[in-house]
């Protein structure tokens, strides 16, 4: 009790925020720390998710979703091309989850070998990661439009949008295997890794992880710092209703958990 009066105290005098917000906040962390723990700054937990017949990576990189997205994409290409198996990422604000069929599980050296790619290696990942996506033939199909390379329309009537992305991936593959320098393949690449995504920070994270401590973490459950990605990723939710549902589950098992 004298923790997190304690803690409440803290942030409301921190963050200004008023007694109902600080005690929440102060709950779920201390919660998170009684269960597994709350990474530093200069620390990454990795929670490692066995269940049902998948294998779920949780990385706490607190980047935002762009530069998440950035990560998971490029790990996710390496492990599907090392395993070969369909991998499925869940991206938020505050990390992303790496999915993986149990008997494609990956070894602790095999995440820390991701982990260990160069900054500069790792856009070189990334836009082969991009290069085949359905983004890439999207934003492709626009920067095309733009310029002037793929008509929206000929002879006063509009091309439907379905012909468009036809016309756009003949020239995509193409310019692919011709031309990979053309300005607009370039311009693509940096509509996506620089708009889409967030290259940069991605990059930054990818440096200075290298002297980062890091926890890999088998748990039963997923720490409450994960449970929006485990919510995210369930397929078959739909309504929020159902959302909060599975929050109130996931909450009164972990408080089970910590009394044990």
């Amino acid at each position: 009790m004298v923790e997190i009066e304690n803690l409440t105290n803290y942030i409301k005098q921190k963050y200004k925020v008023n007694d109902r917000v600080a005690k929440n906040l102060a709950q779920y962390m201390l919660e998170q720390y009684k269960y597994l723990l709350i990474p530093k700054r200069d620390e990454l937990l990795i929670e490692v998710y066995p269940h049902n017949d998948i294998e779920e990576y949780i990385f706490h990189t607190v980047l935002g979703r762009k530069a998440n997205d950035a990560l998971s994409r490029a790990f996710a290409y390496l492990i599907s091309k090392e395993k070969r198996t369909n991998v499925r990422t869940v991206v938020s604000d505050y990390g992303f989850s790496i999915i993986v069929p149990k008997e494609k599980a990956l070894k602790k050296v095999e995440l820390l070998g991701l982990l260990s790619i160069k900054e500069d290696k790792f856009e070189e990942i990334l836009r082969e990661a991009i290069k085949n996506s359905e983004m890439f033939k999207r934003v492709f199909r626009h920067v095309a439009n733009t310029g002037l390379m793929i008509l929206k329309k000929y002879m006063g009537k509009e091309i439907p949008i379905s012909r468009q992305q036809i016309n756009a991936e003949s020239l995509l593959n193409f310019l692919l295997e011709h031309y990979p320098d053309f300005p607009l393949l370039k311009e693509t690449y940096r509509t996506i890794l620089e708009d889409k995504m967030d290259i940069f920070h991605a990059k930054e994270f990818m440096r200075k992880v290298k002297k980062m401590k890091i926890y890999i973490k088998e748990v039963e459950m997923p720490s409450p710092f994960a449970w929006h990605l485990e919510v995210w990723g369930q397929s078959d939710i739909i309504f929020m209703q159902d959302k909060k549902e599975m929050i109130k589950r996931l909450h009164k098992k972990l408080l089970r958990k910590i009394k044990e």
